[in-house]
Formats: C-alpha cells, structure tokens, sequence
C-alpha cells in the first residue's frame, strides 16, 4: 500500500500533463477555426464541425491504415502522394481519382519505355500514318500489277515450251486453222499436254468436266486443289484426284454435307443399314461412308496432314460471324478476325405484309 501511495502522485501528474497537452491542441484547432472577433453564427458553425469530426473518430483507425497503404504505394512521390490526400480531403469522388492516377501512371510508363527504346521512341502518330499510307499504296500498287507480272511468266514459260516442242506447236496451230474435223479437247489435251499447261498454268473445272477432258491415264497436274470440300460427294473426286501429282482440300467441316440436305441419300443410307446383317463386315471405306470429300480425307488423315486455317477474312462486318465464332460447338473462339470500321450495323430488320387485290 505504501509503494502505490508513493507512484499514485506520479501517475497523476502524467495524466494531467497528458491532459493540458492535448487540451492545447483542441484550442490551438479552435484558435485556427475561430478569428479574434466571430459573430455567434461563427462559433455555432464550428461547435458543429467539431462535433462532425467527433463522430468520424471511430473511423479513424481505419482510415490511418489506409493512408499507410497509400503512401507505400506512391512511396517514390511525396508530391502524388500529397496531391491525392488534398484530392480526397476536398471530398471528390474516389473512380475519377483512381483514373486519373491510371493515366498518370501509364504515361510515366510510356515515358521511360520510349527513353529506354529508340524504335519506340520514334513511332509517334505521324510515323504510324505515313508507314499506313505507304502500306497502302504498296499494297494498291501490287495489285494493280500483279497481273501483268503474272502473265508476262506465263507468256516466259510458254515460249520456252513451245521451243522445246515445236511438234505441238505445230499441232495446235493447224486445229487452229482447221473449221472442221478438229480434235477433241481429250484428244489434244492428250497429245500436246505440256504445251496446253504453258499456256494455260490454272484450270478451273468441276470434276464431270474433268471427266471428259482430261485423259485417265497419268497425272496431267502438279497440285489438285478442291475448295468447298464439304459440298463434294466424296466419290465424284476421284476423277479429278487421278489427274494431279498432289491434292489439296479445302473446306468447312461446320457446313452441311451434300448428303445431310438430301431427302433421297438419307433414304438410301437408312436402307442399307437395316439391310446390313453381316457381322464380318466390319472394313471401313472413307469413300463410301463420308458424306463429304472433306470428311473422307479428315477420316483417312487423322490428325496428319490436317492444318486449321485461323485467320477469317471473308466478313466486311465482323459482327457477321460473332456468333458462330464464339459458339463453343462450332468454332469455340478459335477465329481470328479482323474488327470492323464501321459502326453501322451489317444488316437490317424490314418487316413486310403480304399485299392482297382489292387492299
């Protein structure tokens, strides 16, 4: 009892200490809110802030944290720091703040990308113009001659075969002269074979025409190829397969198949398996039981010799083919397209009535 009677003064007198110091601060804070002279409306105005600031105190530890966080974030800027506190404190909203510091942010790191980067550093908007300008008219001017390039090859290579077989030359130029009798195109195409390909390099065919003529016996072609393979009936390419040294297919294994939309080939696939009871015959034609050529060479190919073309470039609008791309059970996202310049839509709604006589 002696010992606690001995500290009892001490501990007092740090409690009133404690106390008239922050009894000071309160009026040097009442001093800086109120003049020398204040009307009463003065002083009701800051008994009433006071006491606002009264009632924020439990959120003070709170909002010290915050503030810790804060400043750790901007640890390098005092002055981003201050300017943020001054920002918050004038009561402004906290998203066009935080876009504000977003932008800020990315051009200091724009900034020091550029400093670091001398490529980067000089592509500015007016260097990003002028190499779109002069991609465009490369571009322009490519097309415009790569006709005439392309021929004058053509004309090149078939001069050089006619030269090394004048036979054919001579061949052809006397069914040319001739008005009647001629050869058939079989015929010819079978006799002067190199330089018919001379002269003309690309044939574009269905493959009845290639059928009737072109000869069966050897393979006329360096590369076959077939687009829209999904709408070929896999047995009326053979034909054409024959005629060339490689084959090419091309298609869109999404489309429907020649056979999904026929009333009749359904009929007959429907027949021949109910008719089909023998257990031993389990050998699979991909010619046979493939809808479609694209299939059929997806059947006998799988997995090689398989490439998936990710690049769509056929839709002015990419709007177009949004919904097939993103739908997981035909492309799945795995289209790359190119976005669309326009904001109009790419097509329009029209709703129509019917019009009757006497209406």
């Amino acid at each position: 009892m002696q010992a606690e009677a001995r500290t009892y003064p001490e501990d007092l007198r740090d409690t009133l200490t404690n106390f008239f110091e922050e009894l000071s601060r309160l009026n040097s804070l009442i001093e800086d809110l109120i003049p020398d002279s204040c009307s009463i409306e003065e002083v009701d105005a800051v008994i009433s802030r006071v006491e606002g600031i009264r009632t924020q105190l439990p959120y003070a530890p709170d909002l010290h944290r915050k503030l810790e966080v804060l400043e750790q974030l901007v640890a390098g800027s005092r002055e981003l720091f201050n300017q943020l506190l001054d920002q918050l404190c004038a009561g402004e909203p906290a998203k066009p703040i935080c876009d504000g510091l977003k932008k800020e942010w990315s051009n200091y790191v724009e900034e020091a990308i550029r400093i670091q980067s001398p490529a980067l550093r000089n592509s500015g908007r007016q260097y990003l113009d002028r190499n779109i300008e002069d991609f465009r008219e490369r571009d322009a001017d490519h097309i415009r001659t790569n006709g005439s390039r392309i021929r004058r090859l053509c004309a090149e290579r078939a001069h050089a075969v006619r030269n090394a077989h004048p036979e054919q030359a001579d061949l052809i130029e006397t069914q040319h002269k001739r008005r009647r009798k001629r050869k058939s195109a079989r015929r010819l195409f079978a006799e002067i074979p190199e330089l018919l390909k001379a002269l003309k390099p690309c044939w574009a065919m269905s493959p009845l025409v290639v059928s009737e003529l072109l000869p069966p016996d050897k393979a006329f072609f360096d590369v076959v190829i077939f687009d829209e393979a999904s709408q070929i009936v896999p047995f009326e390419a053979v034909t054409s397969i024959l005629r060339g040294k490689q084959t090419i297919v091309a298609g869109d294994s999404k489309q429907l198949s020649p056979t999904s939309t026929s009333f009749f080939a359904i009929k007959e696939d429907e027949d021949e398996i109910a008719t089909n009871d023998d257990p031993e015959d389990d050998s699979f034609d991909a010619v046979d039981e493939a809808e479609s050529l694209l299939e059929a060479v997806k059947a006998v190919l799988p997995g090689q010799g398989v490439r998936t073309l990710s690049w769509h470039y056929r839709s002015e609008d990419e709007r177009l083919i949004a919904f097939s791309n993103q739908h997981p059970e035909l492309y799945g996202r795995r289209l790359v397209t190119a976005p669309s310049t326009s904001l109009e839509p790419p097509f329009e709604y029209h709703l129509g009535f019917p019009r009757f006589r006497g209406h």
